[in-house]
C-alpha cells in the first residue's frame, strides 16, 4: 500500500524563516535598529487589525501576509539590537594598555606554550582608574600560569580588535569571533601579566557537565588509545575538530563529516535509548519519562559544547517527546520551525554560522523531501524487510539530507558531495551503534571496569571499520565534485526547485518514474547553480595581488580561463589567503606557475598548494638546489610529473604568449641552469601585456639588475621589487618605466622594515599611486578594452587609461 503524504499547518515553520529573512537582510543591509522597531509595531498592529476584520475570507490572505512581514521586521529588529555594543563594553578599550579582571569562560585550549580561552570580563583598570566592564574577550596566553575553566584571574594586555580578513573569500576571523559576542583579542606573554585573584568556581551545571566530560575521558582511555581514541571523542564529546587533519580529510572528502558535528543523529540515539529504558524498560509514566529525557538532553548540550546544531536538535525532540505525553500526533515542520525560532530568539547571529545552516537545511530536506520519496518508492515493489528498512529507506534520507544542504555545502566548503548518499549507508548505522557501546562502558566503567574494556574492545572494531570506510569512499574518484562559489541567485533558485518541483510532479506522475524525474530536475538545478555561480570573466585580464604577508602572491585570470600563478608568498599563508579564493572559483588546475626564486617568502606557499590543486607547468630561474625547502619543492615537482623549465632573458611561454621574460640572463644564470649570482639578483623578472595595459613582475632584484637590464618598458602596474627594500627600485628604474600604479606586497609590522621610506619617496617622486597589502589587503586590477581598474579589499577604488602617465607631484 502507499504511504499518503500528509503535510499539517507549520505556521512557526514560515515564522522561524522569516524571522531569518529579516536578520539575514539586516545584516546585509546594515538595517536600522528604530526603523525596524517602527515597521515591526505598525506591521504587528496591522495584522491585529485585519485578524478582527469582519471580512476573514479576502482579510485572511492580509493578514497572513502582515504576519510574515511583520516578523521579518521582527528578525531584523531582533539582529540590529546584538549589534549595540553597551557603553561600558570591554570592546570600548580596544587599542589600550589595561589590566582586566574576570573569570575564564571556557575550555582552555591548550597547544605547546599557548592557551586560549575566553574571558568573561567584570571590570577594568585603565590608566589607574578601576571601572565596571562587562563582555568578552579572547584571550592567547604564552609561557604563563595554567590556567583552567572558571578561574578568576587578572590579565595585563593590551586589548586588540581581532584581525579581519584581507583577501576574497578567505576566512574571517573578526566575524568569526563576533558570532560568538567576542569583539577584542589579547596575546599575552609571561607569568608577570597573568595572576590568580580567585579558584575556580563553576555553577553546579558547570560542574556536572565537567565530571561528565572527565569520567567520559578516563573510560575511553581504559582501552582505547590512537585515531579509535580519538573518533570516540569526538563522537561522544564533540570534539570533532580536534581530530587528526587526515581523518577529518576522509570524512569531509566521503560526505560524511556530519557525523562529527554533534547534532541531530547523536541528541536522536540518546533520546530514543532513555525513552526506551524509563518509559518501556521500566514502566515510568510518561510524563515523567520525558522530563527525565529533556533533563538529559539539556546536559548533554553542555557535554558537547552548546553549538547551534545540538540546540536544535534538543529542542525537537523535546518539543517531540512533549508531543508524545499530550498524545498528539508530532508535526516535524512545526518542530523544526519552533526550535529555529527560539534559537534565533537567543542568538540571531547563530543564523550565520555553518553548523546552524546544515542542520536545519539537512532536517528539513528529510522532513520536506521524505514523504514524497515514500509516496514514489511504494514498499511492495522494492524488496523484503531489510531492503526496504536499511537500505533504499537510509538511502532516500540520505539523498533527502543532501538535497537539503547541497547549496550550503558548495557555498562554505566549495564542493559538491556525490558518494555522500553511499557512503552514509555503509556509516551512519554503525555511529547509533558506536555512540551506544561508548554510552555503556561509561557506565559499566562505574562499578565495572573488565566489563568496560570488553565494551570497548568491541567498539574499536566499530571505529576501525567507520574509519576505513571513511578512507575507502573519500579515495574513489567520484567522491566529491569542486564547485565555485555559488551565488544567492543560484541558491535561491536551486531550493525553489527543491520546494515547488515535488508538488508538480506529484500532480502528473506517479511511482518510481517520478522519483526520476524529481533527481533529474534537481541535477539540472545543480548545473544551473554551477553555471550562475560562474558569472563573467573579466573582459581581457584580472591579476589579483594577495595579501599573503612578508612575501609576494600573484593570480593572473585570462578571459579564455587560462590561470598564471606567481610566486606563493611564505609556507602556510597561502593555504589560507590564496587557497579559498581559488576553491571559491571551481579552480583545479593551474596552468602555469612562475616561481620568481625560491626564498621562502615566494617559494613556500607553492610547497603548501601543490598539494591540493594541479599545476600544469612550473617555471623557475634555476636549478640550484640552495635551500631544503627549495630542493622538496623540485623532488615534488618531479615526482608528479610536473614539466618544469628554467626561463631566460628574451623567452616566453608558449600557452601564454603575453609574457615575456626581461631577466635572468647569462649572467645571472648559466645555460645548465646553475646560479651565478645572489638569489635575490637572479629572480625570474617578465612582463604581462594586455589590451595596451602592461604589467611588470620584479621578484626581489636590486639596483644590480635593474641596471643590468638593456632597457625597460613603459609599465602601468608595477609590483615593486623586494617589498619595497632601499635597495630596489632606482629612481633610473622608476622613470624608464613611469608606473602608474605601484603595487607593494608586504607583511603589517615586519622585521626588516619594509617598504623603507627611500623606496616610498622614490616612487612617490615620480607621481606612481601607491597600493600596499599591508594596508589594503588584496589588490585587484581588471583590464578592460584600453583601461584597467584597481579595487583593493578595504575598498578602495581607482581607474586609469592605458594612454595615462603619472604626473610628478611638483608638475601638477
Amino acid at each position: 500500500m502507499v504511504r499518503r503524504r500528509v503535510f499539517h499547518p507549520a505556521p512557526l515553520l514560515w515564522t522561524f524563516l522569516a524571522v531569518a529573512l529579516g536578520i539575514a537582510l539586516s545584516a546585509h543591509f546594515g538595517g536600522n535598529l528604530w526603523g525596524f522597531l517602527a515597521s515591526f509595531v505598525v506591521f504587528g498592529a496591522g495584522s491585529l487589525v485585519v485578524a478582527r476584520s469582519e471580512r476573514p475570507s479576502g482579510a485572511g490572505t492580509f493578514a497572513v501576509l502582515l504576519f510574515i512581514l511583520s516578523a521579518i521586521s521582527f528578525g531584523g529588529f531582533r539582529y540590529t539590537t546584538t549589534r549595540l555594543v553597551a557603553p561600558n563594553d570591554v570592546s570600548r578599550l580596544a587599542g589600550r594598555e589595561v589590566r582586566v579582571f574576570g573569570r575564564v569562560a571556557d575550555e582552555v585550549q591548550i597547544s605547546g606554550d599557548r592557551q586560549r580561552f575566553d574571558f568573561a570580563v567584570d571590570s577594568a583598570l585603565v590608566e589607574g582608574k578601576m571601572f565596571s566592564a562587562e563582555g568578552r574577550a579572547r584571550i592567547y596566553l604564552y609561557n604563563a600560569i595554567p590556567v583552567v575553566f572558571g578561574d578568576g584571574l587578572s590579565i595585563k594586555c593590551k586589548l586588540e580588535k581581532p584581525r579581519s580578513s584581507t583577501n576574497p573569500e578567505a576566512f574571517n576571523y573578526r566575524k568569526s569571533l563576533e558570532l560568538k559576542g567576542i569583539r577584542v583579542v589579547a596575546f599575552v606573554r609571561g607569568e608577570g601579566n597573568v595572576e590568580r585573584i580567585a579558584e575556580r568556581k563553576l555553577p553546579v551545571y558547570a560542574r556536572v557537565v565537567q565530571g561528565i566530560c572527565a569520567h567520559v575521558e578516563r573510560t575511553i582511555s581504559l582501552a582505547l588509545y590512537g585515531e579509535p581514541a580519538e573518533l570516540l571523542r569526538g563522537l561522544l564529546l564533540g570534539k570533532g575538530p580536534e581530530l587528526p587533519r587526515s581523518v577529518r580529510a576522509a570524512f569531509e572528502d566521503s560526505g560524511t563529516v556530519h557525523i562529527l558535528a554533534v547534532s541531530g543523529l547523536h541528541v536522536g540515539i540518546i533520546a530514543a535509548v532513555l525513552w526506551f529504558l524509563l518509559a518501556t524498560t521500566f514502566r515510568a509514566p510518561k510524563p515523567l519519562s520525558a522530563i527525565l529525557c529533556i533533563l538529559a538532553l539539556a546536559v548533554y548540550v553542555g557535554v558537547v559544547g552548546g553549538r547551534p546544531s545540538v540546540l536544535r536538535a534538543s529542542l525537537m525532540f523535546s518539543i517531540i517527546l512533549f508531543a508524545q505525553v499530550l498524545k498528539r500526533p508530532p508535526n516535524l515542520l512545526n518542530s523544526i520551525g519552533t526550535a529555529g525560532f527560539v534559537l534565533l530568539l537567543i542568538n540571531p547571529r547563530w543564523l550565520f554560522d555553518v553548523g546552524f545552516q546544515l542542520s536545519f537545511g539537512a532536517t528539513l530536506g528529510i522532513a520536506y523531501l521524505l514523504p514524497f520519496f515514500d509516496e514514489w518508492l511504494p514498499s511492495r515493489k522494492l524488496g523484503g524487510k531489510f531492503v526496504r528498512k536499511y537500505i533504499v529507506g537510509a538511502l532516500a534520507v540520505s539523498i533527502c539530507a543532501t538535497i537539503g544542504t547541497a547549496p550550503l555545502v558548495a557555498l562554505h566548503f566549495n564542493r559538491l558531495q556525490t558518494i555522500a548518499p553511499i557512503a552514509n549507508i555503509f556509516i551512519v548505522p554503525f555511529v547509533g551503534l558506536i555512540i551506544g557501546y561508548g554510552m555503556l562502558a561509561s557506565v559499566l566503567s562505574i562499578f565495572w571496569q573488565t566489563g568496560a574494556v570488553w565494551t570497548l574492545s568491541t567498539n574499536r572494531l566499530l571505529l576501525e571499520y567507520i574509519l576505513f570506510s571513511a578512507r575507502f569512499f573519500a579515495g574513489t574518484p567520484i567522491s566529491y565534485l569542486p564547485f565555485a562559489k555559488p551565488n544567492i541567485i543560484g541558491i535561491v533558485a536551486f531550493y525553489a526547485i527543491a520546494v515547488g518541483l515535488p508538488l508538480l510532479i506529484s500532480k502528473r506522475l506517479k511511482g518510481f518514474i517520478a522519483f526520476v524525474v524529481f533527481i533529474g530536475g534537481i541535477i539540472l538545478a545543480t548545473f544551473g547553480m554551477h553555471a550562475a555561480s560562474q558569472g563573467t570573466r573579466p573582459a581581457d585580464l584580472r591579476v589579483v595581488f594577495f595579501d599573503v604577508g612578508q612575501g609576494d602572491c600573484a593570480l593572473a585570470e585570462f578571459r579564455d580561463g587560462r590561470l598564471m600563478l606567481i610566486d606563493g608568498g611564505p609556507q602556510r599563508n597561502a593555504s589560507f589567503a590564496v587557497a579559498p579564493f581559488l576553491k571559491a572559483r571551481g579552480v583545479e588546475h593551474i596552468d602555469a606557475v612562475v616561481l620568481s626564486h625560491p626564498h621562502s617568502d615566494h617559494l613556500g606557499g607553492l610547497v603548501d598548494l601543490m598539494e591540493n590543486f594541479e599545476f600544469g607547468a612550473v617555471y623557475v630561474p634555476h636549478i640550484t638546489r640552495n635551500s631544503q625547502l627549495y630542493g622538496r619543492f623540485l623532488d615534488a615537482v618531479d615526482s608528479l610529473g610536473i614539466p618544469m623549465e628554467t626561463v631566460s632573458a628574451g623567452g616566453y611561454i608558449t600557452s601564454f604568449p603575453e609574457a615575456v621574460f626581461l631577466w635572468p640572463d647569462t649572467t645571472a644564470v648559466s645555460p645548465a641552469g646553475s646560479l651565478l649570482t645572489t638569489v635575490n639578483e637572479g629572480s625570474i623578472v617578465f612582463t604581462i601585456s594586455r589590451s595596451e595595459v602592461e604589467f611588470l613582475f620584479t621578484g626581489d632584484i636590486g639596483f644590480p639588475t635593474e641596471s643590468a637590464v638593456e632597457s625597460w618598458p613603459d609599465i602601468d602596474v608595477l609590483k615593486v621589487a623586494h617589498h619595497g627594500s632601499r635597495y630596489s627600485t632606482s629612481d633610473a628604474f622608476l622613470a624608464q618605466t613611469a608606473p602608474l600604479v605601484s603595487v607593494i606586497c608586504v607583511g603589517e609590522k615586519n622585521r626588516f622594515g619594509h617598504p623603507t621610506a627611500d623606496a616610498m619617496s622614490r616612487i612617490e617622486a615620480v607621481g606612481s599611486k601607491i597600493l600596499r597589502t599591508d594596508i589594503s589587503g588584496a589588490i585587484t586590477v581588471d583590464v578592460r578594452a584600453d583601461s584597467f581598474f584597481v579595487k583593493a579589499f578595504d575598498g578602495t577604488e581607482y581607474r586609469f587609461s592605458g594612454t595615462d602617465r603619472p604626473t610628478a607631484p611638483g608638475t601638477r
